[in-house]
Protein backbone atom coordinates (compact mmCIF):
# COMPACT_ATOMS: atom_id res chain seq x y z
CA UNK A 1 0.00 0.00 0.00
CA UNK A 2 2.79 2.42 0.90
CA UNK A 3 4.55 1.62 -2.38
CA UNK A 4 1.37 2.34 -4.40
CA UNK A 5 0.88 5.58 -2.44
CA UNK A 6 4.44 6.68 -3.27
CA UNK A 7 3.87 5.95 -6.96
CA UNK A 8 0.75 8.12 -7.01
CA UNK A 9 2.67 10.80 -5.15
CA UNK A 10 5.28 10.89 -7.93
CA UNK A 11 2.82 11.01 -10.85
CA UNK A 12 2.45 14.85 -10.87
CA UNK A 13 6.23 15.15 -11.35
CA UNK A 14 6.38 12.79 -14.36
CA UNK A 15 6.14 15.72 -16.74
CA UNK A 16 6.70 19.42 -16.08
CA UNK A 17 5.10 21.75 -18.62
CA UNK A 18 7.40 24.23 -20.35
CA UNK A 19 4.61 26.53 -21.51
CA UNK A 20 4.96 30.22 -20.72
CA UNK A 21 1.28 31.14 -20.54
CA UNK A 22 -1.96 29.55 -19.40
CA UNK A 23 -4.58 30.31 -22.04
CA UNK A 24 -7.38 29.03 -19.81
CA UNK A 25 -6.57 31.21 -16.80
CA UNK A 26 -5.33 34.01 -19.06
CA UNK A 27 -2.06 34.61 -17.19
CA UNK A 28 1.67 33.93 -17.27
CA UNK A 29 2.89 30.76 -15.54
CA UNK A 30 5.44 30.90 -12.73
CA UNK A 31 9.05 30.42 -13.79
CA UNK A 32 11.65 28.23 -12.09
CA UNK A 33 13.10 30.29 -9.21
CA UNK A 34 16.79 31.08 -8.75
CA UNK A 35 18.70 29.58 -5.85
CA UNK A 36 20.53 32.85 -5.40
CA UNK A 37 19.50 36.49 -5.80
CA UNK A 38 22.27 39.09 -5.89
CA UNK A 39 24.79 36.50 -4.71
CA UNK A 40 22.63 35.73 -1.67
CA UNK A 41 20.58 32.62 -0.95
CA UNK A 42 16.98 33.01 -2.07
CA UNK A 43 15.03 32.59 1.18
CA UNK A 44 11.76 32.32 -0.75
CA UNK A 45 12.94 29.53 -3.03
CA UNK A 46 10.61 26.93 -1.46
CA UNK A 47 7.55 29.16 -1.77
CA UNK A 48 8.43 30.12 -5.37
CA UNK A 49 9.15 26.51 -6.33
CA UNK A 50 5.75 25.44 -4.98
CA UNK A 51 4.05 28.02 -7.25
CA UNK A 52 6.19 26.85 -10.18
CA UNK A 53 5.26 23.20 -9.58
CA UNK A 54 1.56 23.96 -9.06
CA UNK A 55 1.50 25.78 -12.39
CA UNK A 56 3.19 22.98 -14.36
CA UNK A 57 2.55 19.53 -12.90
CA UNK A 58 1.55 16.56 -15.04
CA UNK A 59 -2.12 16.41 -16.11
CA UNK A 60 -2.84 19.87 -14.64
CA UNK A 61 -5.14 20.80 -17.54
CA UNK A 62 -7.09 17.58 -17.03
CA UNK A 63 -7.68 18.46 -13.39
CA UNK A 64 -8.83 21.95 -14.43
CA UNK A 65 -11.35 20.40 -16.79
CA UNK A 66 -12.59 17.90 -14.17
CA UNK A 67 -13.00 20.67 -11.61
CA UNK A 68 -14.93 22.81 -14.09
CA UNK A 69 -17.25 19.90 -14.92
CA UNK A 70 -17.94 19.16 -11.25
CA UNK A 71 -18.80 22.82 -10.65
CA UNK A 72 -21.58 22.57 -13.26
CA UNK A 73 -23.65 20.67 -10.69
CA UNK A 74 -24.44 24.07 -9.13
CA UNK A 75 -26.91 26.53 -10.63
CA UNK A 76 -24.62 29.47 -9.84
CA UNK A 77 -20.89 28.98 -10.40
CA UNK A 78 -18.24 31.38 -9.08
CA UNK A 79 -14.52 31.32 -9.77
CA UNK A 80 -11.73 33.87 -10.32
CA UNK A 81 -14.04 36.87 -9.73
CA UNK A 82 -16.41 35.52 -12.38
CA UNK A 83 -19.97 34.30 -11.95
CA UNK A 84 -22.05 32.03 -14.21
CA UNK A 85 -25.84 31.74 -14.01
CA UNK A 86 -26.62 28.38 -15.63
CA UNK A 87 -30.32 29.11 -16.19
CA UNK A 88 -29.56 31.92 -18.63
CA UNK A 89 -25.99 30.82 -19.48
CA UNK A 90 -24.81 34.39 -18.87
CA UNK A 91 -21.35 34.89 -17.35
CA UNK A 92 -20.33 38.10 -15.61
CA UNK A 93 -17.37 39.72 -13.95
CA UNK A 94 -18.15 39.62 -10.24
CA UNK A 95 -17.10 43.19 -9.38
CA UNK A 96 -19.98 45.53 -8.58
CA UNK A 97 -19.66 49.10 -7.39
CA UNK A 98 -21.20 52.53 -7.43
CA UNK A 99 -19.14 55.68 -7.10
CA UNK A 100 -20.39 59.12 -7.97
CA UNK A 101 -18.33 61.70 -9.84
CA UNK A 102 -17.00 64.34 -7.47
CA UNK A 103 -16.60 68.05 -8.21
CA UNK A 104 -12.95 67.58 -9.22
CA UNK A 105 -13.88 65.06 -11.92
CA UNK A 106 -16.58 67.40 -13.29
CA UNK A 107 -14.09 70.28 -13.32
CA UNK A 108 -11.53 68.21 -15.23
CA UNK A 109 -14.04 67.13 -17.85
CA UNK A 110 -15.07 70.75 -18.38
CA UNK A 111 -11.42 71.78 -18.69
CA UNK A 112 -10.79 69.06 -21.27
CA UNK A 113 -13.88 70.06 -23.23
CA UNK A 114 -12.66 73.68 -23.27
CA UNK A 115 -9.13 72.58 -24.23
CA UNK A 116 -10.47 70.75 -27.31
CA UNK A 117 -12.97 73.50 -28.13
CA UNK A 118 -10.13 76.03 -28.33
CA UNK A 119 -8.57 73.78 -30.99
CA UNK A 120 -11.82 73.62 -32.95
CA UNK A 121 -12.55 70.03 -31.87
CA UNK A 122 -15.85 68.75 -30.49
CA UNK A 123 -15.71 66.27 -27.60
CA UNK A 124 -18.05 63.29 -27.19
CA UNK A 125 -17.85 60.69 -24.42
CA UNK A 126 -19.24 57.19 -24.99
CA UNK A 127 -19.54 54.95 -21.92
CA UNK A 128 -20.27 51.22 -22.47
CA UNK A 129 -22.56 50.07 -19.62
CA UNK A 130 -21.54 47.03 -17.62
CA UNK A 131 -23.06 43.80 -18.91
CA UNK A 132 -24.62 43.08 -15.51
CA UNK A 133 -26.74 46.25 -15.97
CA UNK A 134 -27.75 45.47 -19.55
CA UNK A 135 -28.70 41.88 -18.63
CA UNK A 136 -29.57 42.27 -14.97
CA UNK A 137 -32.44 39.78 -14.57
CA UNK A 138 -30.26 36.91 -13.19
CA UNK A 139 -29.25 39.21 -10.31
CA UNK A 140 -32.82 39.84 -9.07
CA UNK A 141 -32.46 37.50 -6.09
CA UNK A 142 -28.68 37.50 -5.89
CA UNK A 143 -27.36 40.94 -4.88
CA UNK A 144 -28.05 44.67 -5.19
CA UNK A 145 -27.24 44.93 -8.93
CA UNK A 146 -30.70 46.26 -9.85
CA UNK A 147 -30.37 49.06 -7.30
CA UNK A 148 -26.88 49.86 -8.53
CA UNK A 149 -28.17 49.92 -12.09
CA UNK A 150 -30.71 52.62 -11.20
CA UNK A 151 -28.01 54.62 -9.41
CA UNK A 152 -25.68 54.35 -12.42
CA UNK A 153 -28.34 55.77 -14.75
CA UNK A 154 -28.94 58.62 -12.33
CA UNK A 155 -25.19 59.22 -12.06
CA UNK A 156 -24.86 59.86 -15.79
CA UNK A 157 -27.97 62.01 -15.92
CA UNK A 158 -26.45 64.15 -13.18
CA UNK A 159 -23.06 64.22 -14.95
CA UNK A 160 -24.77 65.50 -18.11
CA UNK A 161 -26.48 68.23 -16.10
CA UNK A 162 -23.35 69.30 -14.20
CA UNK A 163 -20.86 69.48 -17.06
CA UNK A 164 -20.68 71.70 -20.11
CA UNK A 165 -20.59 68.55 -22.22
CA UNK A 166 -24.27 67.82 -21.48
CA UNK A 167 -25.84 65.30 -23.91
CA UNK A 168 -22.49 64.70 -25.60
CA UNK A 169 -21.97 62.20 -22.76
CA UNK A 170 -23.64 59.04 -24.09
CA UNK A 171 -24.57 56.17 -21.77
CA UNK A 172 -26.71 53.87 -23.99
CA UNK A 173 -28.02 51.52 -21.30
CA UNK A 174 -31.71 51.74 -22.24
CA UNK A 175 -31.03 51.17 -25.93
CA UNK A 176 -28.82 48.14 -25.29
CA UNK A 177 -31.07 46.39 -22.77
CA UNK A 178 -34.26 46.84 -24.78
CA UNK A 179 -32.94 45.07 -27.87
CA UNK A 180 -34.39 41.70 -28.85
CA UNK A 181 -30.99 40.78 -30.35
CA UNK A 182 -28.09 40.11 -27.98
CA UNK A 183 -26.03 43.26 -27.45
CA UNK A 184 -23.41 41.65 -25.17
CA UNK A 185 -21.73 38.25 -25.39
CA UNK A 186 -22.89 35.65 -22.89
CA UNK A 187 -19.32 34.49 -22.21
CA UNK A 188 -17.48 37.81 -22.38
CA UNK A 189 -17.91 41.32 -20.94
CA UNK A 190 -17.76 43.16 -24.31
CA UNK A 191 -20.65 44.22 -26.48
CA UNK A 192 -21.45 42.27 -29.64
CA UNK A 193 -21.20 43.72 -33.14
CA UNK A 194 -24.91 44.49 -32.91
CA UNK A 195 -24.50 46.11 -29.50
CA UNK A 196 -21.64 48.22 -30.84
CA UNK A 197 -23.87 49.35 -33.71
CA UNK A 198 -26.60 50.45 -31.29
CA UNK A 199 -24.03 52.50 -29.38
CA UNK A 200 -22.64 53.90 -32.66
CA UNK A 201 -26.10 54.92 -33.84
CA UNK A 202 -26.93 56.71 -30.57
CA UNK A 203 -23.55 58.44 -30.59
CA UNK A 204 -23.93 59.53 -34.23
CA UNK A 205 -27.40 60.99 -33.63
CA UNK A 206 -25.80 63.27 -31.04
CA UNK A 207 -22.86 64.13 -33.31
CA UNK A 208 -25.27 64.94 -36.15
CA UNK A 209 -26.70 67.80 -34.07
CA UNK A 210 -23.32 69.54 -34.39
CA UNK A 211 -22.37 68.13 -37.81
CA UNK A 212 -25.67 67.98 -39.75
CA UNK A 213 -24.18 66.52 -42.95
CA UNK A 214 -22.30 63.65 -41.29
CA UNK A 215 -23.24 60.21 -42.58
CA UNK A 216 -24.87 57.65 -40.26
CA UNK A 217 -24.36 54.20 -41.77
CA UNK A 218 -27.31 51.76 -41.75
CA UNK A 219 -26.63 48.10 -41.03
CA UNK A 220 -27.31 47.34 -44.68
CA UNK A 221 -23.92 48.93 -45.45
CA UNK A 222 -22.25 45.92 -43.86
CA UNK A 223 -21.99 42.24 -44.71
CA UNK A 224 -24.04 40.22 -42.24
CA UNK A 225 -22.94 36.84 -40.84
CA UNK A 226 -23.48 34.71 -37.74
CA UNK A 227 -21.17 32.74 -35.46
CA UNK A 228 -21.65 31.01 -32.11
CA UNK A 229 -18.24 32.11 -30.82
CA UNK A 230 -17.24 35.65 -29.88
CA UNK A 231 -15.03 37.87 -32.00
CA UNK A 232 -11.68 39.11 -30.79
CA UNK A 233 -9.78 42.13 -32.07
CA UNK A 234 -10.09 42.45 -35.82
CA UNK A 235 -6.95 41.89 -37.87
CA UNK A 236 -6.26 44.12 -40.85
CA UNK A 237 -4.49 42.39 -43.74
CA UNK A 238 -4.06 44.03 -47.17
CA UNK A 239 -7.04 46.27 -46.53
CA UNK A 240 -9.41 43.43 -45.67
CA UNK A 241 -10.80 42.46 -42.30
CA UNK A 242 -10.18 39.08 -40.76
CA UNK A 243 -12.30 38.10 -37.75
CA UNK A 244 -10.61 36.08 -35.03
CA UNK A 245 -12.80 34.07 -32.66
CA UNK A 246 -12.55 33.03 -29.03
CA UNK A 247 -14.63 31.45 -26.23
CA UNK A 248 -14.70 34.67 -24.16
CA UNK A 249 -12.81 36.02 -21.15
CA UNK A 250 -15.43 34.97 -18.59
CA UNK A 251 -15.52 31.43 -20.02
CA UNK A 252 -11.73 31.22 -19.68
CA UNK A 253 -11.84 32.47 -16.09
CA UNK A 254 -14.31 29.69 -15.27
CA UNK A 255 -11.96 27.10 -16.88
CA UNK A 256 -14.50 26.06 -19.50
CA UNK A 257 -12.15 24.45 -21.98
CA UNK A 258 -11.94 21.83 -24.71
CA UNK A 259 -15.28 20.14 -25.40
CA UNK A 260 -16.81 21.72 -22.28
CA UNK A 261 -16.91 25.12 -23.98
CA UNK A 262 -19.23 23.69 -26.66
CA UNK A 263 -22.05 23.67 -24.12
CA UNK A 264 -22.04 27.46 -24.27
CA UNK A 265 -21.46 27.91 -28.00
CA UNK A 266 -25.10 27.58 -28.95
CA UNK A 267 -25.99 31.26 -29.24
CA UNK A 268 -25.76 32.74 -32.76
CA UNK A 269 -24.26 36.24 -32.60
CA UNK A 270 -24.78 38.74 -35.41
CA UNK A 271 -21.65 40.11 -37.11
CA UNK A 272 -21.37 42.97 -39.55
CA UNK A 273 -18.19 42.99 -41.58
CA UNK A 274 -16.66 45.34 -44.09
CA UNK A 275 -13.68 45.25 -46.41
CA UNK A 276 -13.23 49.00 -46.84
CA UNK A 277 -10.77 49.37 -43.95
CA UNK A 278 -7.06 49.94 -44.25
CA UNK A 279 -4.49 50.53 -41.56
CA UNK A 280 -1.81 53.18 -41.94
CA UNK A 281 0.07 53.19 -38.63
CA UNK A 282 -2.55 54.21 -36.09
CA UNK A 283 -4.79 55.79 -38.75
CA UNK A 284 -7.71 53.76 -40.02
CA UNK A 285 -8.89 54.98 -43.41
CA UNK A 286 -11.96 54.03 -45.40
CA UNK A 287 -11.93 53.72 -49.18
CA UNK A 288 -14.39 53.39 -52.02
CA UNK A 289 -17.78 52.97 -50.40
CA UNK A 290 -17.70 55.99 -48.09
CA UNK A 291 -18.45 58.90 -50.40
CA UNK A 292 -19.92 60.96 -47.57
CA UNK A 293 -16.82 60.95 -45.35
CA UNK A 294 -16.03 64.59 -44.64
CA UNK A 295 -14.55 64.60 -41.15
CA UNK A 296 -11.51 63.35 -39.27
CA UNK A 297 -12.38 61.54 -36.04
CA UNK A 298 -9.99 60.88 -33.17
CA UNK A 299 -10.97 57.83 -31.08
CA UNK A 300 -9.25 57.49 -27.72
CA UNK A 301 -10.61 54.32 -26.17
CA UNK A 302 -10.40 50.87 -24.63
CA UNK A 303 -11.12 47.38 -26.02
CA UNK A 304 -14.80 48.26 -26.62
CA UNK A 305 -13.54 50.51 -29.43
CA UNK A 306 -12.58 47.67 -31.77
CA UNK A 307 -16.15 46.62 -32.55
CA UNK A 308 -17.29 50.19 -33.21
CA UNK A 309 -14.42 51.38 -35.42
CA UNK A 310 -15.81 49.86 -38.60
CA UNK A 311 -19.06 51.78 -38.17
CA UNK A 312 -17.27 55.06 -37.45
CA UNK A 313 -15.18 54.57 -40.58
CA UNK A 314 -18.34 54.87 -42.65
CA UNK A 315 -18.98 58.28 -41.11
CA UNK A 316 -15.43 59.61 -41.32
CA UNK A 317 -12.91 60.51 -43.96
CA UNK A 318 -10.24 59.01 -41.70
CA UNK A 319 -9.80 57.98 -38.09
CA UNK A 320 -6.91 58.27 -35.66
CA UNK A 321 -7.26 55.57 -33.00
CA UNK A 322 -5.29 55.44 -29.77
CA UNK A 323 -5.71 52.28 -27.70
CA UNK A 324 -5.71 53.79 -24.21
CA UNK A 325 -5.62 50.41 -22.47
CA UNK A 326 -1.96 50.17 -23.49
CA UNK A 327 -1.16 52.82 -20.88
CA UNK A 328 -0.78 52.31 -17.12
CA UNK A 329 -3.62 53.54 -14.92
CA UNK A 330 -1.78 56.67 -13.82
CA UNK A 331 -1.02 57.49 -17.46
CA UNK A 332 -4.33 56.67 -19.12
CA UNK A 333 -5.91 60.12 -18.89
CA UNK A 334 -2.87 62.22 -19.73
CA UNK A 335 -4.42 63.36 -22.98
CA UNK A 336 -2.12 66.34 -23.46
CA UNK A 337 0.95 64.17 -23.05
CA UNK A 338 -0.16 61.42 -25.44
CA UNK A 339 -2.63 63.10 -27.80
CA UNK A 340 -1.60 66.73 -28.29
CA UNK A 341 0.93 66.05 -31.07
CA UNK A 342 -1.63 63.91 -32.88
CA UNK A 343 -4.23 66.65 -32.55
CA UNK A 344 -1.87 69.06 -34.25
CA UNK A 345 -0.88 66.53 -36.90
CA UNK A 346 -4.28 65.13 -37.89
CA UNK A 347 -6.46 68.12 -36.94
CA UNK A 348 -9.57 66.09 -36.07
CA UNK A 349 -13.02 67.63 -36.12
CA UNK A 350 -14.38 65.16 -33.56
CA UNK A 351 -12.77 63.61 -30.47
CA UNK A 352 -14.48 60.49 -29.07
CA UNK A 353 -13.44 59.35 -25.60
CA UNK A 354 -14.63 55.77 -25.16
CA UNK A 355 -14.16 54.73 -21.55
CA UNK A 356 -15.83 52.35 -19.10
CA UNK A 357 -17.27 53.29 -15.71
CA UNK A 358 -14.24 52.20 -13.73
CA UNK A 359 -11.93 54.22 -16.01
CA UNK A 360 -13.92 57.44 -15.83
CA UNK A 361 -14.15 57.15 -12.06
CA UNK A 362 -10.37 57.56 -11.96
CA UNK A 363 -11.04 61.22 -12.77
CA UNK A 364 -12.17 61.59 -9.15
CA UNK A 365 -8.53 61.32 -8.06
CA UNK A 366 -6.60 62.12 -11.23
CA UNK A 367 -5.16 65.64 -11.18
CA UNK A 368 -3.03 65.81 -14.34
CA UNK A 369 -5.57 65.61 -17.14
CA UNK A 370 -3.86 68.35 -19.17
CA UNK A 371 -0.36 68.00 -17.74
CA UNK A 372 2.75 67.70 -19.90
CA UNK A 373 4.39 65.36 -17.33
Amino acid sequence: FIFIFLIFLCIPALYISLEKNDYIEHRSLSIFPSFKINEKINNKFGEQFEKYFNDRFFLRKNFQNIFARLSLINNIIKRNDTIHFKDSNFMYQENNYYTDFNSDAIKRLNEFDKYLKNKGIKLYILVPPKKRYVYSKPFENYDNTLTQKTLQKYKYQKLQQNTNIKNRIIYPLDDLENSSILTYYKTDHHWTDFGAYIAYHKLMKEIKKDFPNIYIAPLTDFKHSQNTMISVNEIFIDGDTEMGFDIGSESRQLHYIDDLQKRFENTPYHYYGTTNMKKDGNIYKSYGENKNGKYTIYVYGNSFSFAILKYLLKSANKIKFTYASNFEWNERFKFKKYAEKDLEKYKPDIFILLASDYELLELNKFDKLLSDD
